[in-house]
Formats: C-alpha cells, structure tokens, sequence
C-alpha cells in the first residue's frame, strides 16, 4: 500500500522526486497521483463467531449542514517553483501539497486534460471517475482537507461531492462502490494519537453527496476492505492493554448498521496467537488469510473459507507457497502487529500481506510486503505463476486485470502491454491508446468493463516521473491480446 499519513509521506516523497533520479514507488491497488481539476480541453480464525449486534452507526452532519464546497474545490494558486537542487530550499508542506500537473485522459471519443493537485487519485466507477485529493488549506496551518469529486469520463466535467477537513489517512484503494454509493475509509485528527476518528465515508454518486458514519476512535490501523452479499467488511485492529483486539466489521447500506461479524484476540507475545491479515470475498465464500505465530515469531499462514454466516468451509495452508518465494531478507520484515503497549520481533518471514484473492475457489494470487507474488492452484499446490503483479478488479469482475508493479520489469514489455487472468491461465494483453515512453501504473477496473489506467512516464534510468502521467480510460472490449 503506499500511504501511511497521507500528505505528510507525499511531502517527503515528492521532495525526493525532485531531488534525485531515483525509480517511482506504487501504492497497492489504488488509484494514482493527482486530483482536483479543470478540464482545459475536451476534443469531441480459528472458529468463527456469530455476529453481534451493535448500535446504528451515529453520523455526521449532512453535506447540506456544512458550506457547499464550490470556492473551496477551485485551484489554489500555483506556489513559486523553487529549483531545489540548485539552491538546497525544499518547498513547504503547503506548497507540496498544492503543487499542480495536467493529467491527458485518453478515451474512445478524444481526449480531455484534468489541471490536477499533485498526490490526487482516481477511482473508475459506473457513474464516471472518482477523485480524492487531501492539500493544506493554507500557509497558516497544517490543516488537511480531503477533497472528492466525480469527473465525467468522456467531456472531463468536474462534480464536487464533498470534503473532509483534518484528515489524515485515506487508502484510496480500498475504495468500494455498492448500489451506487462509493465507500471509504478515512481518519479525521492525527491517525497515531488516541484523539483520532475513524469514520465510513458513504458518497452519493448519483447525488454528489457526503455522509460520515463513525466506527471507532483510536482510528489506526485499519485494512483489506472487501465487499459480500451488498455488506461491506473490512478489518481493525484495536491495541489494548498487553493484547490486541481485532474485528471484522460489516456495514448493511440497507439497514444502515454497524456491527461486529468477527473477532480475533491476540495474546501477548510469549504466547501463541494468530493475526488477521486480509479480506476477500468471491461472491460466494468469503476468506480470512491470517498468520499463526509462536513466541513472536510466524510460524504458519493460513486461509480460511467462510460461507454469509461466517461457518468455516475449508482452509488452506500455504506456508509453503511463501516460504519458497519470499525474496526478503530474513528478519528485515516486522509482524506488523501493532500495539502501544509492546513492540513485536522480527519475523523470518515477511508476513505482510498486502493483497490476496481465490479465484474461482482453488487458485490463489498472493502478495506481500517483500514484493513477493506469485499464482498457485491451491488444489494441486502448484505454482503457476511469480510474476511481481498487481491485481486490479472487483470481486464481481471475472476477466481481472494485473499490472507489473516494477518500472523496469514493466519497462521491458511492448507499449500498453499488461496481464489479464482468462481460463484460469495468465496471459498478456494491450491496452489501446498508450503512447511511447509510458508504463501502466494503476488499474482500476468497474464490475461492468470499464477500466482506467494512469500511465506514467518513464525516465532513461528506469525511473518514473512523478509529474508526467497520461490515463486511459477504455473498455474490456478495447483490450486485446498481445501477439
């Protein structure tokens, strides 16, 4: 994943893009840098629990309790470009944060330029493309506003639908659409002290509306957002004294209830424990990757089956599949438990899941912190494939779409070419419209074909520049196979 405190890494990041020529880093499974815009041109574990009830989620004021974010969604002013490897000045936060790049959206009909905040991301949807973007208000103060808006894919018309002010963290990638209102997560305070908030975000991409529904303080961390039967879940990890309690939250959009569907504690670590790690759901089955540790160290990972009402069906070791092609140095991955009371050890293994899925109920696509990813059938306990991908689709979407998350392993394929999982086989396959010169960066795929991918630049060091990007916007249909 690539965010932690959001501006404040892209401050750092960025700065270091400026000064040096080094490769550009990708974020799991989100949408990509820039967003706020104007269109300058438009051409033509274990045993699962019961779930528990729990109170109707308290919620924020309405959009229409708060001013309308007309003036506050217009550019802000250009800050003074200062040449930082000459004169040794890094920019402030502020003008980090309000740094502006035009973005090229490609489409079938012409193409349209977006005027964007650098650090912005975009989310493909049914309703057009969605866009986030968090920037200081002003020199003054360190606050951050989350901006969000709806852009249409084919003329480029922007619709604000709302801002958070004082957020801290959104994982743009864990950005889920049901019935036609887009969900994410997102801290409002500081996402590392006790006074932080976490809150559901539910926008309405039909009436470019905001509505905050609150899950818990103490807001962090929360991960692996997954969507089942019209509910969605996602998991927290709650630090209590000398243990941590983790919970499997479901939101019902028809009931508007928050509730508890599973709970997980970790013992202290002289103990044995196990640790969620990932949600996924096939439609049918949802899955729980967890890893099993003793004395604090992994031991053993796991996936377990679970049907709507969280009974185990099945489980699936697959230890073996990790330890065989983790790449990692051993012992310079952390456990990634966290806790104020205790820190953890070293694992051997890089036990840091980033993302996981079972296709059609046997294969399995895996990744982890080290940038270890492979395919395996889980039935034949072959390996099918190590190719260093990302994938790129909703759960509902059968024909997935992967991109080679490293610059120059992606560099060495033919223009636009990505990998698309088909007949339980990978194969490669172009995307239309990708100029020379460019590499896919970030995939996001609608459960009805419509697919974005934001290009980025590549530099002759094999580097990306993190000012020049180029998005496609397509269809399923428009990708075909490379020869």
């Amino acid at each position: 994943m690539r965010k932690n405190h959001f501006t404040k890494i892209l401050a750092v990041v960025v700065a270091l893009a400026m000064l040096m020529t080094a490769g550009c880093g990708k974020d799991n499974k989100t949408a990509t840098d820039t967003a706020k815009t104007t269109p300058t041109k438009s051409i033509t574990p274990t045993e699962a629990s019961k779930p528990t009830d729990a109170a109707t989620p308290t919620e924020a004021p309405k959009p229409t309790d708060e001013p309308k974010p007309t003036d506050e969604m217009k550019p802000t002013e250009d800050p003074k470009k200062i040449d930082e490897a000459q004169t040794g000045v890094f920019p402030t936060e502020y003008e980090l944060t309000n740094m502006r790049i035009k973005i090229p959206f490609r489409t079938a009909d012409g193409e349209f330029t977006l005027d964007a905040l650098v650090g912005s991301s975009f989310t493909m949807t049914d309703f057009g493309i969605f866009m986030g973007a968090g920037h200081i208000v002003d020199e003054t103060s360190e606050e951050e506003r989350l901006e969000f808006a709806l852009i249409d894919e084919k003329t480029g018309t922007i619709t604000p639908c709302g801002y958070i002010d004082d957020f801290s963290y959104e994982t743009s990638g864990m950005r889920r659409v049901i019935n036609g209102k887009l969900y994410t997560l997102v801290t409002v305070g500081d996402s590392m002290a006790d006074s932080a908030v976490l809150f559901l975000v539910e926008i309405d991409l039909s009436e470019h509306t905001l509505r905050k529904i609150k899950v818990t303080d103490k807001s962090f961390p929360y991960t692996s957002v997954m969507v089942h039967q019209g509910r969605l879940y996602f998991i927290y990890q709650e630090p209590v004294r000398g243990k941590v309690r983790e919970v499997v939250y479901c939101y019902d959009p028809k009931t508007d209830s928050l509730t508890e569907a599973f709970t997980n504690i970790c013992l202290d670590t002289t103990e044995e424990y196990t640790v969620l790690r990932s949600l996924y759901s096939d439609g049918e089955n949802i899955y729980l990757l967890s890893v099993h540790f003793v004395n604090d160290k992994a031991e053993s990972m796991k996936i377990d089956a679970f049907d709507a009402t969280w009974k185990l069906v099945k489980t699936w070791d697959i230890t073996e599949f990790v330890k065989a092609l983790d790449t990692s140095d051993p012992g310079a991955m952390q456990s990634n438990v966290y806790s104020a009371e205790f820190a953890m050890e070293y694992s051997e293994l890089d036990m840091i899941v980033r993302m996981f899925e079972v296709i059609n109920g046997r294969y399995l696509h895996f990744a982890n912190g080290s940038v270890t990813t492979f395919m395996a059938d889980l039935e034949t306990r072959e390996i099918i494939s190590s190719e260093s991908l990302l994938i790129a689709a909703n759960a509902e979407e059968n024909s997935r779409l992967f991109e080679l998350e490293i610059p120059d392993e992606a560099a060495a394929l033919p223009t636009g070419v990505i990998y698309s999982w088909k007949d339980n086989a990978l194969r490669k396959v172009v995307l239309p419209r990708v100029p020379e010169g460019y590499i896919p960066g970030t995939l996001s795929v609608t459960p009805n074909g419509k697919v974005l991918c934001v290009c980025d630049h590549l530099r002759p060091d094999g580097g990306c520049d993190y000012d020049n990007h180029i998005a496609i916007v397509c269809s399923l249909a428009e990708i075909t196979d490379a020869e």
